[in-house]
C-alpha cells in the first residue's frame, strides 16, 4: 500500500503556491485579490495566501455555535457567498474583504451553494432537507421543494453554461435535471441497479462541473460508482481488495480534469482485520472513478481521516487536494492538509479555529484560499 514520502508542518515549512493565471475558460476575468488586512464581518470567514499558514484576522470574534456550511466564489467580479448551518446568506463584493448579512433560509442545514454562470447562485439543504432557494442580489427566492422522496441530496451543480439548467444527485442515487432554474425536476438517470450494489445509501456525490455527464457516487458499503452518462448506466469502482466493503464518505472531481477523482473512504474490511490505517484512506483515481488507489493513510495522532470531512480538490492543478480535520472538544483546533500526488507529499498548516468546514479558491489565483469557519465552543 502506497505511504505519504513527507508530511511537513506549518512551523515555517509549508509549501505555497504561487499565484497562477485563470483557469482555461473562466469566466471571471474581472476578479481582483483582496486589498483588506482584515476581514471585517461576523468573523466566520477569512482568507490565506499560504495554504493556511496565516489566516488574515478578522474584525469581530465569531459567535459560538456559528458554523460555516459552504462557501463559494461567484461569476459576479469580485463577489462570494458565504451560508451558515442557520440559514444565514452573507456576500462578500470586494473579493472577501467585507461580509455583509442579506438574508436568511429556512430548513435544516448543512446548505450548500451552486454557483450559476450568470452571478447568481442555488443554495440548497444538503443531505437531509429539500429546501432549493436561488441568491442574486440581496435575496434569496425560496423554489418549489427539491425531489428527494425522503432520501436528501447529495449534490447540485449549475451547468456552467445555462444557469437555468441544474443537475442533481440523491441519496438514492436518482440523477435529476432540471431546465427551468429550479422550479421542476425529471428524472435523468437511475441508481445503480441491484445487481452491482446490496443496497444504494449514497454518502456522497460529485458531478464535475465542466462535465454534467461525469457523476461519482459513494456508498454506505459498495464502495464508488462512477457515471459518464448522467446516471444512465454506473460502474462499480475497484477500490479495496476483491470483496473488501467500503464506506465511500467524500468525493470530489478535479476541475482541472475530470478523470481525477479524490475520495475518502473506510475500507471495514481492512478495519475489522485490524490495519494500522484502521481502514481510512483518502484514494485517487485517474480513470474518471472506475479505479482508486491509496493515496494517504489515516496515522493516528498524525493524519486523521473521518467521516465528513470536506475533500476539496484544487481548481486548476490535478495532483493536489486538501483535506481537514477539526477537533473542538479538545480545543485542539484545526489542521489543514495539502496533498500533491506527482510528488507524493503531504503538508500540513495549524489554525485555532474549532474547525474549517469550507474552501474556495480566488477565480484568478487560485494560491489565495477562502475558508469558511466553524466555533462550536
Amino acid at each position: 500500500m502506497r505511504r505519504v514520502a513527507a508530511l511537513t508542518s506549518a512551523l515555517g515549512m509549508c509549501l505555497t503556491l504561487g499565484a497562477q493565471p485563470a483557469a482555461a475558460g473562466s469566466a471571471t476575468p474581472q476578479w481582483n485579490p483582496p486589498t483588506c488586512g482584515e476581514v471585517t464581518g461576523d468573523g466566520s470567514v477569512t482568507f490565506t495566501w499560504n495554504a493556511g499558514r496565516h489566516l488574515t484576522p478578522t474584525s469581530r470574534a465569531m459567535t459560538t455555535g456559528t458554523i460555516v456550511s459552504d462557501l463559494a466564489t461567484l461569476a459576479a467580479p469580485d463577489q462570494l457567498l458565504a451560508v451558515n448551518y442557520a440559514g444565514e446568506v452573507t456576500v462578500s463584493r470586494d473579493a472577501g474583504c467585507t461580509w455583509t448579512l442579506i438574508d436568511t433560509v429556512e430548513g435544516s442545514g448543512p446548505f450548500a451553494i451552486s454557483p450559476a454562470p450568470d452571478g447568481s447562485a442555488y443554495v440548497w439543504a444538503k443531505h437531509n432537507g429539500d429546501r432549493l432557494y436561488r441568491v442574486a442580489g440581496d435575496a434569496a427566492t425560496e423554489l418549489p421543494t427539491l425531489p428527494v422522496d425522503g432520501y436528501g441530496m447529495l449534490a447540485l451543480t449549475a451547468d456552467p453554461l445555462d444557469a437555468d439548467h441544474l443537475r442533481a444527485v440523491t441519496r438514492s442515487g436518482a440523477v435529476l435535471d432540471s431546465k427551468d432554474g429550479g422550479r421542476t425536476f425529471q428524472l435523468h438517470g437511475k441508481p445503480p441497479t441491484p445487481e452491482q450494489t446490496s443496497s444504494v445509501y449514497g454518502y456522497a456525490a460529485d458531478i464535475a462541473p465542466e462535465h454534467l455527464d461525469r457523476i461519482v457516487l459513494g456508498t454506505m458499503v459498495d464502495g464508488v460508482f462512477a457515471s459518464h452518462d448522467g446516471g444512465l448506466t454506473w460502474a462499480k469502482a475497484t477500490m479495496g481488495g476483491p470483496g473488501h466493503r467500503v464506506n465511500a464518505f467524500s468525493l470530489a472531481v478535479s476541475p482541472a480534469d475530470p478523470s481525477v477523482v479524490w475520495a475518502m473512504a473506510l475500507d471495514i474490511t481492512e478495519m475489522n482485520a485490524g490495519s494500522p490505517a484502521q481502514g481510512r484512506h483518502i484514494y485517487r483515481s485517474t480513470d474518471g472513478g472506475r479505479s482508486f488507489r491509496p493515496a494517504v493513510d489515516h496515522v493516528p495522532g498524525q493524519v486523521t481521516l473521518t467521516n465528513g470531512l470536506p475533500l476539496v480538490a484544487h481548481p486548476v492543478d490535478a495532483e493536489r487536494v486538501y483535506f481537514v480535520f477539526g477537533d473542538w472538544w479538545s480545543n485542539y483546533g484545526t489542521d489543514l492538509f495539502s496533498y500533491h500526488a506527482g510528488l507524493d507529499q503531504l503538508t500540513l498548516t495549524h489554525n485555532g479555529y474549532d474547525d474549517v468546514l469550507a474552501i474556495a479558491f480566488h477565480p484568478r489565483m487560485p494560491s489565495l484560499m477562502y475558508l469558511g469557519l466553524a466555533e462550536e465552543r
